[in-house]
C-alpha cells in the first residue's frame, strides 16, 4: 500500500511505502532550489528563448545549470513543473592557447575513464552533464547522487586543468 503525500520539500512527491523508505517520483525548481541554497549554492531562475525554466547555481565560485525533464523526456515548462530527470551541466571555455584536437581528447578520455556524467566539447566549450533519474528512487539515492555530482563536477574541473590548461 502507498498512498501519495507532501515531501519534506514543497512540491515533491513521495510514495510512502514503510515508515524507513521514501520513494521519491518528481521534483520541482523549488526543491532543487532549496536543496542547493541549504549546501550553500546560489541559485536563481531564467527562461531560455526555447521557452523553458533552468536553474542557474553557483557554489565555491563554480557556475553551472540545472534543467528539469518530463517523463517524455522534454523539458518542463514552467518552474512549477513536476520533473522525472535533473540535468546538470557545467560550461567550460577552452583555452584559446589549447587546440581543439586536444580539448576533444581530453572530453573523450574522460568518457572512457568515467561512467558518471558525460563530457563534450562543441562550439569552443567543454560541456559535462549529469543526469539524476527519479521516478521511483529512494531520497536517499537522490541525495547520494546531488553529492556524487558536486564531487564529479569538481573531479571534471581538474582533470581538464591538467590537459588542458586554465579554463574559464
Amino acid at each position: 500500500m502507498s498512498d501519495e503525500s507532501q515531501g519534506p520539500g514543497k512540491g515533491v512527491f513521495f510514495d510512502r511505502v514503510s515508515s524507513k523508505v521514501t520513494i521519491l517520483q518528481s521534483v520541482t525548481f523549488e526543491m532543487i532550489h532549496d536543496l542547493l541554497s541549504a549546501s550553500g549554492s546560489e541559485v536563481t531562475y531564467m527562461l531560455l528563448p526555447e521557452g523553458f525554466p533552468i536553474a542557474e547555481c553557483s557554489i565555491d565560485g563554480v557556475n553551472f545549470s540545472a534543467m528539469l525533464l518530463q517523463k517524455d523526456g522534454s523539458p518542463v515548462e514552467s518552474v512549477e513543473q513536476e520533473g522525472e530527470t535533473i540535468i546538470f551541466r557545467l560550461v567550460l571555455a577552452a583555452p584559446e592557447e589549447t587546440p581543439p584536437a586536444t580539448v576533444l581528447e581530453a572530453s573523450n578520455q574522460w568518457n572512457i575513464e568515467h561512467i558518471s556524467g558525460r563530457s563534450f566539447f562543441e562550439d569552443g566549450r567543454l560541456y559535462y552533464e549529469f543526469r539524476i533519474p527519479l521516478g521511483g528512487v529512494t531520497a536517499d539515492y537522490f541525495e547520494d547522487h546531488l553529492f556524487e555530482w558536486y564531487d564529479t563536477m569538481v573531479d571534471f574541473i581538474h582533470f581538464v586543468v591538467g590537459h588542458c590548461g586554465s579554463t574559464d
